[in-house]
């Protein structure tokens, strides 16, 4: 099981009482008259104690030489200027913006020592320092994800479908070189490729490259941890993840705690999969092989793994998995013929996008009111947007403005405002992602009141309508989308507060709201096939099926909405046994970001961050690493992860909110994925949470804990989910999810209820949820019952 939420009980990451920590320069924290040196974790709650315009590390921290002062004089330290016995000099609290938007210390690094500290000018030019590197660090990658190419030839890319790859890179064709095909990391996801071929050296050739293409930036990259290492040893705590790990959900701890638990329960799947995978590869190269006979030949003592070792061509690495993973899961929406239709015909960009606005603003009680030229509010956004993204003012047809006010008040309330840039054009990136890009104040029309809300926008590339077809979304863009759109609804729900959330919170929002995107009924809501939307459609798909089919009749119209039984297979994925591949690259990733960051700087100087690379993987997924054979195996694939980039010592959030979510989904949607009373509780407590500041007066506190206890009204952000959950989340349902059996047609006894005009929970048809997935439970049933279930297996079958 998870620990209970990462809560701290008065003891450090290093296991030792914070009241018995000791260090060369001794901070105090105060607080709840206790005691505690900062250079261990201070409690994630006692960081969010700041006064208006002040830092919260800045209004808990102090010197020694302050502690003999008096409660008044500690409790102006949070005032612009420090109150001070005599000959004590005055000072003023460092109070300084980050020095790179990508160094990740932000505020609190700087003010963490104060200004009279004989550190605070050595932490502020390492944290200086810091900023550079990792603005250098960076800057060096992206011109080596766009200038390192691996070319290959035809035969070498024939099963790597053109909609994997954001273009090929060709050389000349006068060129004499077979390997005209070339990939970059800018326009291409190696799982993704590899995963296409079957040839194991092509995928092999292709791993080793993606593994080293970096190598060279491994110095920069050292250094890198080196400094955020001694900006944490700087402001008093023992790694750079305890000092992060102040505003977030967990501690280093609970992090490694959580990690290993969930390493030990998906481990019986893992290694099925591993052994699957292994099998299918011996096979492949000719070899009379299965698991049953290895086993039978193995000596005493002796595992499989044993035999990996010695046996090259039995080593699994990550091209082998992510191929057999797609020959699992098989083919995605292959039509059975070609009067079948397309899936992403059903899934127009507009009409889905605007769909998916309207099902989860009726969810959560949030109303999307599309904005058109000539608005009040139109003009103010769109030169807003235009001018925080550098774009000229033709780009302005383009977009698409949305006002979001609350629908739950007798007043509508403004929330904010959504901008959509989903449109292709030159020099935009290939990519979606969301962004906060200002700020604004609106006002009533008699200006009795005025709030301030968030301008949000959510930027893609999706492909530019046709005059007779429009632009159709495929499985991965709509989950995509629904991904971003949760980030949008957390930003307009929480509104324009100065707190910031727990970083390894802010992924829970988003993965929730990918699960409506695997849901069968949510996807026939929110479809609808493109040929309906206009005339011109309808002329354009029947052109285009008499040139591909001359020699045959044309079809009738496809249906307006599609059959349930097509989506049988998205629920499929979702499974939590067939997304193994992703859920060991997250362990990887997460147990490199908190293996590094929780080293001391002496311990890096002597690490080898590649070799521990290498180790880790090999020690926590049982997958391989390539090998040329030439000195110590290494993995360089961390210096490209762009997770270590945004979420450095967060890396594990992913994994955090995909247990997480799991256990929310399944108590509260899985049944009617549409429950407003759910959803909009959903939004109340958990979306619109703020984190409740610890005051210096134990009065507050002890209000605040009172109204905790008996009035359920939360602290913190594990406060807001247990009180949404009834209890603390857990991993229970996810590991429930992963142990039940994956069902294609998972869609069959939803759909079967629902023809007879019952529930998964009626009492002809009961069921249980897992995962997405209703397993039947028939009580008493009578002929009649019986005479539906024929009736619909054969139109089903037929």
């Amino acid at each position: 099981m998870l620990p209970p939420g990462g809560v701290r009980k008065g003891v450090a990451s290093c296991g030792v009482p914070l009241r018995t920590c000791t260090g060369p320069l001794q901070y105090h924290i105060h607080s709840r008259r206790k005691t505690f040196c900062s250079n261990q974790l201070v409690p994630s709650r006692w960081q969010h104690t700041a006064r208006k315009g002040h830092t919260s590390t800045q209004a808990l921290i102090q010197p020694t030489s302050l502690q003999r002062q008096n409660s008044r004089a500690n409790s102006s330290l949070a005032r612009p200027k420090v109150a001070t016995r005599k000959g004590h000099t005055p000072h003023q609290p460092v109070n300084k913006p980050a020095t790179s938007g990508t160094t990740g210390v932000g505020d609190d690094a700087q003010s963490i020592l104060p200004a009279i500290s004989p550190r605070a000018s050595e932490l502020s030019k390492e944290i200086a320092r810091l900023g550079k590197l990792q603005a250098n660090y960076y800057d060096a990658l992206s011109r080596h994800r766009q200038s390192d190419v691996l070319w290959l030839t035809w035969e070498e890319r024939r099963e790597v479908p053109s909609s994997s790859v954001n273009g090929w890179i060709t050389r000349p064709q006068e060129s004499r070189n077979s390997k005209r095909y070339g990939i970059s990391l800018q326009n291409v996801f190696v799982p993704q490729v590899v995963g296409c071929i079957s040839d194991i050296n092509v995928r092999k050739k292709i791993l080793s490259w993606e593994q080293d293409t970096c190598k060279d930036l491994a110095p920069l990259f050292k250094e890198m941890v080196i400094s955020r290492a001694k900006v944490a040893h700087l402001a008093g705590f023992k790694s750079y993840f305890d000092y992060r790990s102040q505003k977030k959900m967990m501690d280093t701890r609970s992090v490694e705690l959580f990690l290993k638990n969930l390493k030990s329960q998906i481990a019986p799947h893992t290694d099925a999969f591993m052994e699957s995978a292994l099998e299918q590869k011996m096979q492949a190269l000719d070899y009379d092989f299965t698991i049953k006979k290895l086993r039978s030949k193995l000596r005493p003592g002796k595992t499989i793994r044993d035999y990996q070792l010695h046996d090259p061509e039995a080593q699994i690495n990550w091209g082998d998995l992510a191929y057999y993973q797609g020959r699992k899961n098989g083919s995605f929406f292959a039509p059975k013929s070609p009067e079948d239709p397309d899936f992403s015909d059903y899934f127009p960009a507009d009409y889905t996008v605007r769909s998916l606005l309207k099902s989860f603003g009726d969810l959560l009680g949030m109303s999307f009111e599309e904005i058109l030229p000539g608005h009040k509010y139109y003009q103010a956004q769109v030169t807003s947007y235009l001018e925080t993204q550098g774009l000229a003012a033709r780009f302005a047809d383009e977009l698409d403005i949305f006002f979001v006010y609350d629908t739950t008040a007798l007043n509508p309330k403004p929330l904010g405002f959504l901008v959509l840039d989903l449109k292709e054009r030159d020099g935009k990136a290939r990519e979606i992602f969301c962004t906060t890009f200002a700020h604004t104040i609106m006002s009533h029309d008699d200006a009795q009141w005025k709030v301030q809300v968030p301008r949000i926008a959510i930027v893609s590339t999706y492909n530019r309508a046709r005059p007779k077809k429009p632009t159709l979304l495929t499985h991965h863009e709509i989950k995509a989308f629904v991904h971003e759109l949760g980030h949008a609804i957390h930003g307009l729900a929480r509104g324009s507060k100065a707190t910031t959330d727990p970083r390894d919170f802010v992924e829970i929002p988003s993965i929730m709201a990918e699960f409506w995107a695997h849901d069968p009924h949510v996807l026939q809501r929110i479809s609808c096939h493109y040929t309906y939307l206009k005339p011109e459609y309808l002329v354009g798909w029947t052109d285009s099926w008499k040139e591909k089919h001359p020699s045959k009749n044309l079809p009738p119209q496809p249906p307006q909405k599609p059959p349930l039984e097509m989506f049988s297979e998205i629920a499929f994925r979702r499974h939590p046994q067939n997304d193994l591949y992703l859920t060991l690259r997250l362990l990887w990733m997460s147990m490199f970001d908190l293996s590094i960051h929780s080293s001391s700087e002496e311990e890096l100087r002597s690490m080898d961050i590649g070799v521990g690379c290498r180790q880790i993987l090999d020690e926590w997924t049982g997958i391989f690493t390539p090998f040329d054979g030439k000195g110590e195996s290494q993995n360089n694939s961390y210096l490209h992860w762009s997770i270590l980039r945004y979420y450095n010592t967060s890396a594990y959030c992913y994994l955090l909110a995909k247990v997480y979510t799991y256990d929310l989904w399944s108590k509260h949607f899985a049944k009617n994925p549409f429950n407003q009373r759910a959803g909009r509780r959903y939004r109340k407590i958990v979306l619109e949470h703020h984190d409740t500041p610890v005051s210096w007066n134990p009065i507050h506190n002890f209000i605040n804990f009172l109204l905790w206890k008996i009035f359920g009204v939360p602290r913190t952000h594990m406060e807001a989910l247990t009180k949404f959950m009834g209890r603390k989340p857990s991993s229970r349902m996810f590991i429930k999810a992963l142990n039940a059996p994956a069902n294609r047609n998972q869609t069959f006894w939803r759909r079967m209820g629902i023809r007879m005009g019952v529930r998964g929970n009626a009492s002809l048809v009961q069921g249980y949820q897992i995962g997405g997935s209703i397993e039947p439970q028939l009580g008493d049933v009578d002929l009649g019952f019986i005479s539906s279930v024929y009736k619909f297996v054969y139109e089903y079958e037929y």
